[in-house]
C-alpha cells in the first residue's frame, strides 16, 4: 500500500472527469413466439459495429424486463429495454 502525498493548504483537487453517457429506452409488445432477447442482441451488435457508435462509446450495461399490461385495447403485455453505453475513456 502507498501513501499519498501529503496535500498543501490552497492546492485543489483535480476535478473527476465526468463520463457522458447514451440511454437507449424502448418498449415494445411481448409477442407469441418472439425472440426478444435474440432481437436486442443483434440491435446491440449491430450498434456497437457502427463505426461512429463504436469510437466513442461501449457497452455499460443493458436490461430487459416486463413491461405493465397494454391493456385490453392494447393487446398484452409489454417489454421494457435500457440500453446505457459509457463513453470510452480518452
Amino acid at each position: 500500500m502507498r501513501a499519498a502525498p501529503p496535500r498543501v493548504a490552497g492546492q485543489a483537487q483535480p476535478a473527476p472527469a465526468a463520463q457522458s453517457t447514451l440511454r437507449i429506452e424502448a418498449v415494445t409488445p411481448l409477442r407469441p413466439g418472439s425472440p426478444p432477447l435474440l432481437e436486442v442482441a443483434q440491435f446491440m451488435a449491430g450498434l456497437m459495429r457502427d463505426p461512429t457508435v463504436s469510437k466513442r462509446f461501449q457497452l455499460g450495461s443493458w436490461e430487459m424486463k416486463p413491461g405493465p399490461d397494454a391493456g385490453a385495447g392494447g393487446g398484452g403485455q409489454l417489454l421494457n429495454i435500457i440500453i446505457v453505453l459509457a463513453e470510452r475513456p480518452q
